[in-house]
């Protein structure tokens, strides 16, 4: 897996543009002390070379600019490749039995999602280009020195090659405080949520404060251990700093002897400190990218675990969907908590039915609806597709087919794209700008949300409105084209105007539709009526 991501990233033609950016922007920063050595020197030597400050100057705003390409090439590209794998990641999950998430520690869980993803995101974006610029600034700048003095370039060769050797040693024991404080970590945070979880049994057995002593001797583990870590690393800090900094002496001091015995110039002298200065960012660097590497084997390592999981249940193929593609329900009983929700559920769903389904709350509309979409496991009886037990049916297929939106929009932590589409990468943005010109969402905005503007931006970084949300929750239908769409409740506190159901129509056009509502006025868009009371179907008839 290691080797794709990678391989992934560095295929992508945006990465192309971020490393012709990066050398682009090396070759500069080498070139620029060599300005000021002539600048310097013909200044000693009477004379006012105006035009080299003027071509410093213009290659100090290129450099600028060319940071900002390489910054944007290298973050898209991150992102996409990111993507792909996030995509690739739920995939798989969706096609594992519960006994995954029953073996696998939440704490652990809950970090693969949120700290390695994250991890191997800003590796991506960030650590890979130091490294390249770390390499490539170190050969350009050795390639320069032997240029200009073999001598001092051999010495500084040598007093490199020693500090990095000595800084590599060092990060290499500060590891396994590292691992401590992830795996106390993931025990605290496992600790927390089980207690969340329990919190009611918690409660009424009496067992509270022996719960609070063993989370505090998680926490006081978890900050022993973060401390070890802090300090290992601080004291690595520290080494760089000073290896840096003798460097930085010694040629100042070699510089001035060569100087005042007229073997170079002092331009000679600022351009070899010069360059030491521009070494001192990848010797900074050193420490936090060896830590970077190991964090990113490790996240790698867990993301792999979580994939290559044995227990994989594919299911068959989702049925091909014809004229005779009927969901047909049969359920004598439902329980919830051994309170009877659903009984004697007969029910049949034929292709372009757009079924409203009303009834007080708690008569079972919502249940019949996670039911369909295998939210909730069917305990008597079945639902059938095609004469297929929905079951049996591969659940990542299914959860694509099936689509069940409610109240509360499902928002997840990614680009608007990835929202819309469900992390399908092959949806180009193009693709989806069209569907919204289809769709008749005028300029690519509704609400006065623009599309077009955020379809690259984090939707959790970016307040909407609930509108907004519920049409972002809307328009997946678009893309991922579900033979059944499941309404929840989805439209309660949505506006009803004309050019949202002139979007709605659009959307549901192709698809069997159940529309769980109150509001007899928002069954326009209906021709079914279904009418449910104490988990019974009571009423059933075409309008």
């Amino acid at each position: 897996m290691k080797k794709k991501i990678i391989k992934s990233f560095v295929s992508n033609k945006l990465f192309l543009g971020a490393l012709l950016m990066l050398l682009f922007q090396t070759g500069i920063t080498i070139f620029l002390p060599k300005l000021v050595q002539m600048f310097l020197d013909a200044i000693l030597e009477n004379r006012m070379e105006f035009q080299l400050l003027g071509i410093y100057l213009f290659l100090s705003c290129v450099l600028y600019a060319a940071e900002l390409l390489k910054k944007y090439f290298s973050s898209k590209c991150a992102w996409e490749t990111v993507g792909t794998l996030r995509e690739k990641l739920v995939q798989r999950i969706l096609k594992y039995r519960d006994s995954f998430f029953k073996n696998t520690d939440t704490g652990e869980w809950l970090l693969v999602f949120n700290d390695d993803i994250k991890t191997i995101e800003s590796f991506l974006e960030n650590s890979m280009m130091q490294i390249l610029s770390g390499i490539l600034t170190v050969f350009g700048i050795v390639i320069a020195m032997f240029y200009e003095n073999k001598g001092i370039a051999v010495f500084f060769c040598i007093y490199v090659l020693i500090s990095v050797g000595y800084i590599i040693q060092m990060q290499k024991k500060k590891q396994s405080y590292l691992a401590k404080e992830r795996s106390r970590k993931s025990e605290y945070i496992s600790a927390c949520y089980e207690w969340y979880q329990a919190r009611k049994d918690i409660k009424n057995s009496g067992k509270i404060p022996s719960i609070f002593r063993e989370l505090k001797c998680r926490m006081q583990g978890y900050g022993d251990s973060m401390v070890l870590a802090q300090k290992a690393l601080y004291s690595i800090w520290m080494v760089s700093l000073f290896v840096v900094f003798l460097g930085n002496a010694i040629a100042l001091l070699g510089g001035g002897i060569l100087a005042f015995q007229n073997l170079i110039s002092i331009g000679t002298v600022y351009l070899f400190y010069s360059y030491g200065q521009q070494l001192k960012a990848p010797m900074d660097d050193l420490q936090t990218l060896m830590r970077n590497l190991l964090s990113l084997h490790t996240s790698l390592d867990r993301v792999e675990g979580v994939m290559n999981y044995e227990e994989v249940q594919e299911g068959i193929p989702f049925p091909r969907a014809t004229q005779d593609a009927v969901f047909s329900v049969n359920i004598p009983s439902h329980f919830y908590n051994q309170k009877k929700i659903l009984e004697h559920m007969k029910l049949q769903i034929h292709p372009g039915d757009r079924i409203a389904l009303m009834g007080e709350s708690g008569c079972g509309k919502s249940t019949l609806c996670r039911l369909l979409s295998r939210q909730e496991p069917v305990q008597n009886g079945e639902i059938q597709f095609y004469g297929i037990n929905i079951q049996e049916i591969n659940q990542a297929e299914y959860g694509h087919k099936v689509l069940y939106l409610s109240g509360n929009p499902e928002l997840f932590h990614g680009t608007l794209k990835e929202n819309l589409t469900l992390f399908h990468s092959e949806i180009r943005k193009e693709e989806i700008l069209k569907e919204l010109e289809v769709l008749g969402i005028t300029n690519h905005t509704f609400h006065g949300f623009d599309f077009e503007e955020h379809m690259d931006c984090i939707l959790e970084e970016k307040k909407l409105s609930y509108d907004v949300a519920q049409m972002i929750n809307m328009l997946r239908i678009s893309f991922v084209k579900p033979i059944l769409i499941l309404f929840d409740e989805a439209l309660t506190n949505v506006e009803f105007d004309q050019e949202f159901l002139e979007i709605l129509e659009h959307l549901i056009k192709n698809s069997m539709m159940i529309f769980v509502t109150h509001e007899k006025k928002k069954t326009a868009v209906c021709n079914r009526l279904i009418k449910m009371e104490s988990g019974k179907i009571i009423y059933d008839t075409y309008q």
